[in-house]
């Protein structure tokens, strides 16, 4: 056979936390809303600790742990950001559970973070997942949601 199908196992991304949805051009924050940093969406989260929402590898965490970047095994990047303006805080309310080069799967603790202390500051604690390099397409229907809720399908750029 010459031509062999391509076979594009579809990436589930799912929910970080329990919470309510929030679309993409809901998002409080032009960088968000507007796609510069990449499709996304967000939860506004109803629970401290952070997931992932993918299987892969943590490639980055942001030194205020704020952000964590992980990488699946297709070569797809997540962001996972907490907080609008969350990193005026340097830090102070986020607490690191996981470490770089983890890998991790989905439900996976990564972050804590003090909820309290983000309303306490006027800071919007939603909880931002970033496709870097793909667009993702939107496949819930519910707004409230449990942590490893299915979300969305990365939609992969051929």
């Amino acid at each position: 056979m010459l031509f062999k199908k391509r076979k594009n196992k579809s990436v589930i991304i799912h929910s970080p936390c329990d919470g309510t949805f929030i679309k993409m051009q809901d998002i409080k924050d032009p960088v968000f809303s507007q796609k510069m940093m990449g499709d996304c969406f967000a939860i506004s989260p109803s629970s401290s600790t952070i997931c992932s929402p993918i299987d892969g590898k943590v490639i980055m965490i942001f030194p205020t742990n704020h952000a964590v970047g992980i990488l699946t095994k297709q070569g797809d990047q997540i962001l996972v950001h907490i907080g609008i303006d969350s990193v005026s805080l340097k830090g102070k309310g986020f607490t690191r559970i996981t470490k770089i080069d983890n890998n991790v799967k989905v439900g996976d603790p990564l972050i804590s973070v003090d909820l309290e202390l983000l309303k306490s500051n006027e800071i919007i604690s939603d909880v931002i997942v970033i496709s870097t390099k793909n667009d993702i397409n939107i496949i819930t229907e519910i707004n409230i949601l449990k942590c490893g809720d299915n979300i969305a399908n990365i939609i992969v750029k051929l």
